[in-house]
């Protein structure tokens, strides 16, 4: 088989079926009693380090309306086209360079639904809308500061976690995806590097793709 980004894409949603079942409540792991905690000097001291040196929030840093950008899959060298439309909660991938119209994966974050389609035809397997949403969940931890771009971890008790490295566009405060790592059971499934990328969609009909079958 060929391999292609949409190919790629298609292996990696397989994972969705094993998450779909895990119910919002187990998302977050209780907190400890704080009645029970007597952290040392030195723990406070760091801990106001690592909330200082963040430069903002989580829960204020959200992804622009409508951008595109082409990223390079590093495990398999693959180039694949993004395109984000989070007015119409839309989120399309497919291979940068000769794809057809039947290779591409779709991400109905509205209905929660992934569409997952190559010449043999189209299937739907339940999304993951956490991981495309347009802002960072409130929990996602500030790691590190590389070049100006902040980078984010996420994890979540059922086998998944991803780290984004974010830029910032000052026109509009809103930010942009550099670098993405996605992490399932312990297995890498890939890195994303964006080497190109745009605010707003240039082609809005590319969202118009057919999800029957």
């Amino acid at each position: 088989m060929r391999l292609t980004g949409s190919n790629y894409i298609q292996s990696c949603f397989v994972l969705h079926r094993n998450f779909a079942s895990c119910s919002k409540e187990n998302l977050r792991q209780p907190l400890p009693d704080p009645a029970n905690m007597k952290p040392s000097l030195c723990a406070v001291l760091l801990l106001l380090l690592l909330l200082l040196g963040a430069a903002v929030s989580a829960d204020q840093i959200c992804f622009e309306p409508e951008s595109e950008s082409q990223v390079i899959l590093t495990l398999n060298v693959i180039d694949v086209y993004a395109a984000w439309d989070y007015n119409q909660g839309k989120v399309l991938f497919t291979a940068a360079t000769n794809a057809s119209d039947d290779e591409f994966t779709l991400v109905d974050l509205n209905n929660n639904i992934t569409y997952i389609s190559n010449t043999y035809g189209c299937s739907m397997v339940p999304g993951y809308p956490e991981v495309f949403a347009q802002c960072l969940p409130d929990d996602a931890i500030y790691v590190h500061t590389i070049d100006e771009h902040d980078l984010y971890y996420v994890w979540r008790p059922f086998g998944l976690d991803w780290l984004v490295g974010i830029t910032k566009d000052e026109g509009t405060g809103y930010y942009q995806r550099y670098i993405s790592r996605y992490t399932a059971r312990n297995a890498v499934l890939d890195v994303g590097v964006t080497y190109q990328s745009s605010i707003g969609v240039s082609d809005p009909s590319v969202f118009d793709r057919n999800t029957t079958g």
